[in-house]
Order: structure tokens, then sequence, then C-alpha cells
């Protein structure tokens, strides 16, 4: 088991990653480092071009 929230224990096994590009960071960290079932978030850059 990884860690517990509550009563509920995740398993590798039944853990997803997802990346998204966004135009800012703070804010969609926020969001969803709230959304229920999600571990862990982190913000940086993904390669591109700087404006």
């Amino acid at each position: 088991m990884i860690g517990t929230r509550g009563e509920d224990a995740v398993s590798m096994s039944s853990i997803q990653t997802v990346s998204l590009g966004m135009g800012c960071f703070w804010t969609p960290d926020a969001l969803f480092g709230h959304m229920a079932g999600v571990i862990r978030t982190r913000v940086g850059f993904a390669g591109g071009y700087e404006c």
C-alpha cells in the first residue's frame, strides 16, 4: 500500500498518470490538487518555446 485517505488504501496497480498542457501553473495545480482521488500534483515546463 502506498498510503491512505481515510479508510481507502491505494495500490500501485490502481494509480494512473495524466500530463496536461496549460498556460498557468498555480491555478490548475490548486484546482486539481483538491479533486477526490488525486494523490499528488506537480507543475513545471515540458519543453516548447518561450514567447
